[in-house]
């Protein structure tokens, strides 16, 4: 078991690089960028082709670790191990689970599983048969997306994840394909021949993604007849072309419309760009690799810049100075100024540096899906690595919030001792960002809390909100009814729900509720007393009225931990306490935005911010999401920032319990 309490490297100071992944070359651009320095190698959004990217989803051998040094043959391990210094020996010192199975061997391939057939063959098929065929692309998202055989589903996934014996056809059924697809993929043991096409092989190679596919279909008990198209989508369409979808996006041209040679599967051109560089976007929804969907960005920004503007909403008494108890620091004054001709207004400011903050984390993750396309086996090797979050994706709430490696947290001893994956990150070495837990995931939850000895759980959400279940129950119902989870035992020894405004009119929904559990783990008479806090009046993706209640569970939650540390000292524990665990629904947006908001306001208790123009907040939550995905998920959360601090220097909080005993 081990726990990222500390980055792979020491922190750095402020103006300098927060993490830099070891054992990797430094990547000098030519090119001006306005985004905010990053750790990360990033590369600008250019809308040149990179072509090299879609080729290298299906021809990169398993034998190829990396673009530089493309005859070498990496070893892989039978257990995740990182090679970072201290990091490293701890979590050598403890065998881990997730990836006990791995072959100590790359897997070996079998070509002879695929029979090949014409595309008058198919056609056949097609014609006479078609609810007895399943056709499969195995091409990229961005090829399919724009030319595709009809009735064909697309799974596009890096052969390093898709060759994984412990990714099985129902992962890719769960992670990979669209809901759309996903019944018809499912049904896969109905159809009496399942044909595989890429581009335009007229043989498959042995480690590509058909071969890898067929394989799963084949261990699954598969009976019928596997086979790959002749020719690909190329020799199809060049005979058949009314069997063929096409939909070309605005401003490009017709993917046939121009023959591309480099698409062939049977070569890879030695890339022009350093192996981190991120892919440059082909078209202009910038679909261009298989986890397109999955990053959210791609999405969110594929219309161009944010245009949406929201001021920093401020109290109705906030005139009144007497409250105060600092005056603001320059960078926070910046983000309240109104639109002016010699100034530029604080909203757009916020709006801004919100896109910069979106940009970075989507270069980042194209960084990542190219890096795993292309380079390793062993993702404990690239400490960005989340091949273990897409390969447990029974245990993700969503299928687009993955931990990094190097900060995962790992489940020492789970229930069934087959993995040490839970989709939960260690932030600033005082949070366990998490996902609110799973059924599946219940006792991997509270073994976690064991483990690392937390004492303080913070809830930031509603098991339900607008009909959807947003968080399972994971505690017992009753006071004084223990309920076993694995081998430890939770009771309930109160529940106090109080209303952060008193008045009658106040909403009954904007609330805190304060829970007490004794936890016990079987075969030990040690006891130990939790401090849950949830707090109602946070939808998800939005904010509260304001800011009122989250700084009163910062209050709560910081008391409660500075009460439970001193306690630790005076009973003289020999494991300290450990860092509370903070959660909403996914553990990104309010989950960040709390612990964003807790950080600040500490650091700015202990130092005279009067005269500091460096933004603390900006700095703080960048590096959130270089430790989980999304911190901080909305425009909305991250100007609701901005007024939590603001409403706290009005007099609206209190100064936090673990910086005045600093």
């Amino acid at each position: 078991m081990s726990i990222a309490f500390e980055s792979p490297t020491p922190r750095a100071p402020a103006n300098e690089a927060y993490f830099t992944p070891l054992n990797m070359p430094t990547i000098h651009s030519t090119e001006e960028t306005t985004t905010t320095n990053t750790p990360y190698f990033t590369a600008p959004i250019n809308p040149m082709l990179h072509q090299e990217f879609l080729n290298a989803i299906h021809t990169r051998h398993a034998a190829q670790p990396t673009v530089l040094s493309p005859t070498e043959t990496p070893t892989p391990g039978p257990r995740l191990t990182l090679n970072a210094g201290a990091l490293a020996s701890r979590r050598r010192a403890t065998p881990s689970m997730a990836l006990s199975n791995m072959p100590t061997t790359p897997p070996t391939t079998n070509s002879s599983l695929l029979v090949a057939i014409t595309p008058d063959e198919l056609l056949g098929w097609i014609t006479a048969r078609p609810d007895r065929i399943l056709l499969i692309d195995v091409r990229s998202f961005v090829q399919f997306s724009h030319a595709q055989l009809r009735t064909a589903l697309n799974i596009s996934t890096p052969n390093t994840i898709l060759k994984r014996p412990n990714f099985t056809l129902e992962k890719v059924c769960e992670v990979i394909v669209p809901g759309a697809d996903r019944t018809r993929l499912s049904q896969w043991n109905k159809a009496e021949k399942i044909v595989f096409y890429d581009q335009s092989s007229n043989v498959i190679p042995p480690a590509s993604a058909a071969i890898f596919l067929s394989e799963k279909f084949k261990n699954a008990g598969y009976k019928g007849d596997l086979c790959y198209l002749k020719g690909g989508f190329e020799g199809f369409f060049a005979r058949y072309p009314h069997q063929t979808n096409m939909t070309a996006a605005p401003g490009t041209p017709a993917l046939l419309s121009r023959r591309r040679p480099n698409l062939n599967l049977n070569a890879l051109p030695t890339p022009s760009l350093g192996p981190f560089t991120a892919p440059m976007p082909q078209f202009e929804n910038q679909a261009f690799n298989p986890f397109f969907s999955n990053i959210r960005q791609n999405m969110e920004l594929s219309h161009g810049p944010i245009r949406e503007r929201f001021p920093v909403r401020l109290p109705a008494d906030h005139m009144d100075h007497s409250t105060h108890t600092f005056s603001p620091p320059s960078w926070l004054r910046t983000v309240v100024i109104k639109d002016s001709p010699n100034q530029k207004a604080g909203a757009q400011c916020l709006a801004e540096m919100y896109e910069r903050l979106e940009r970075t984390e989507q270069r980042r993750l194209q960084n990542i899906m190219l890096f795993h396309s292309k380079h390793t086996n062993n993702p404990a090797e690239y400490p960005l690595s989340i091949v273990a979050g897409i390969e447990m994706g029974a245990l993700n709430r969503y299928t687009n919030i993955w931990p990094f490696e190097y900060t995962r947290v790992k489940v020492q001893s789970s229930e069934s001792g087959s993995t040490d994956y839970i989709n939960a990150s260690t932030d600033y070495r005082r949070y366990i960002s998490t996902q609110g837990p799973l059924p599946a995931t219940f006792s991997d939850f509270w073994q976690v809390v064991w483990e690392q000895n937390s004492r303080v759980l913070v809830m930031l959400t509603k098991e339900e909100e607008m009909n959807k279940i947003k968080c399972h129950r994971y505690w017992p119902s009753n006071i004084n009814q223990p309920v076993r989870y694995g081998p430890l035992t939770v009771t309930m020894l109160s529940e106090t729900k109080s209303l952060v405004f008193k008045d009658k009119s106040s909403n009954p929904d904007d609330a805190v509720i304060l829970r007490q559990f004794v936890l016990g783990r079987q075969g030990s008479e040690k006891r130990r007393t939790i401090t849950h806090l949830q707090y109602t009046g946070w939808m998800d993706f939005g904010v509260p009225d304001n800011p009122v209640g989250t700084l009163q569970v910062i209050k709560a939650a910081d008391d409660a931990q500075v009460l439970y540390e001193l306690q630790a000292k005076e009973d003289e524990e020999e494991q300290p306490v450990g860092p509370m665990v903070v959660h909403c629904s996914a553990g990104c947006g309010r989950s960040g935005a709390f612990c964003a908001i807790d950080t600040v306001l500490r650091r700015i208790s202990r130092a005279n911010p009067d005269d500091s123009t460096h933004d603390l907040l900006i700095e703080t939550i960048s590096r959130y999401r270089e430790q989980r995905l999304s911190m901080v998920q909305t425009l909305r959360q991250f100007i609701f920032c901005y007024e939590a601090i603001w409403w706290w220097m009005l007099g609206q909080g209190h100064t936090p319990t673990s910086a005045l005993s600093q």
